[in-house]
């Protein structure tokens, strides 16, 4: 599938160095931007609820640790997780401990929001706000709808023009 090469026109990768670098430099990088062993996959498959979804898996085997950001600006910046962070997520953020069983964070907006999979209001998809509230916001159906067709990044993340 190769979401990080078909990223959507408003999209580029971030880093920490505050630059955009290309799809190829991150898919190339085994370091810091690795993609998830089958061994990972397997266990995040067992931590959650539901059946992750084909195309979050392809985006795991890709490229983990990746931060998506506005082609115009800066900020927000989207902040994908690796798995074990999405494992621990649950140590980390102890109201997650409370929050339904069929929510995954899988990343955030390098502040207040995470973007999760969850069964929401309305219904199974990413999802932008707390995690496990019923105040989140349903984003899109999928990872590659929204970084490569764009869905739902005027709903989360605002600005992305």
């Amino acid at each position: 599938m190769e979401i990080l090469k078909n990223l959507n026109k408003k999209l580029c990768i971030y880093d920490d160095n505050c630059i955009n670098i290309k799809a190829n430099d991150i898919l190339e990088n085994q370091g810091k931007y690795r993609g998830a062993t089958s061994k990972e996959i397997e266990e995040l498959e067992k931590y959650t609820k539901f059946k992750l979804p084909e195309d979050y898996i392809e985006f795991l085997k890709e490229a983990m640790n990746v931060a998506v950001t506005s082609k115009k600006r800066r900020h927000p910046v989207i902040s994908f997780w690796d798995i074990e962070n999405i494992i621990q997520q649950r140590d980390w953020y102890p109201f997650l401990e409370e929050s339904k069983e069929d929510v995954l964070v899988i990343g955030d907006d390098i502040g207040d929001y995470f973007l999760m999979y969850q069964n929401g209001v309305e219904g199974f998809g990413l999802y932008y706000g707390d995690a496990g509230s019923d105040e989140s916001i349903k984003v899109s159906e999928s990872i590659s709808a929204l970084l490569i067709e764009g869905e739902g990044l005027d709903k989360c993340f605002g600005g992305f023009e």
